[in-house]
């Protein structure tokens, strides 16, 4: 049979060369699971307070519209003025900033000694008058989780 001169042969004609590895060795690695894990930070805030000079008590504005006064229907009652009027101002938070407005008190707001009329902004350290005791709004800082 001449079947290889058409390009057929027989397997025991066949030589084939052993593999040789070159190189590294295969290896399969498998990556430990990544685990995905929460990292709880804090950030500083800015709490606001009110100082009352007269008797040095601390006030911590704890709402967004907090209402400073002598009657019960106020945040924060101030006892110890009749000057004070019941419900004698509010102090707003707005988009980061805090605001003071006088409501209609009797003997009125003063910021810097000037008749407050409306709303001004609050800053750190800035002083007001509700009727004739003088008190200051402060920005002190804590922590927050973020």
């Amino acid at each position: 049979m001449n079947d290889h001169k058409q390009g057929w042969v027989s397997r025991e004609q066949i030589s084939i060369p052993p593999i040789e590895k070159k190189g590294y060795p295969s290896m399969v690695l498998i990556r430990p699971t990544t685990r995905h894990v929460e990292i709880k930070t804090s950030r500083p805030v800015l709490r606001p307070f009110v100082y009352r000079l007269k008797t040095d008590e601390k006030i911590a504005v704890t709402a967004d519209a907090f209402v400073l006064g002598k009657g019960s229907q106020a945040d924060y009652i101030i006892g110890g003025n009749s000057a004070i009027s019941r419900t004698h101002v509010r102090i707003s938070k707005r988009d980061d900033h805090y605001y003071l407005e006088d409501l209609g008190s009797s003997n009125h707001t003063y910021v810097n000694d000037d008749l407050l009329q409306g709303e001004v902004a609050l800053e750190d350290g800035m002083l007001f008058k509700m009727a004739d005791e003088t008190f200051r709004f402060a920005l002190e800082g804590g922590q927050e989780d973020a």
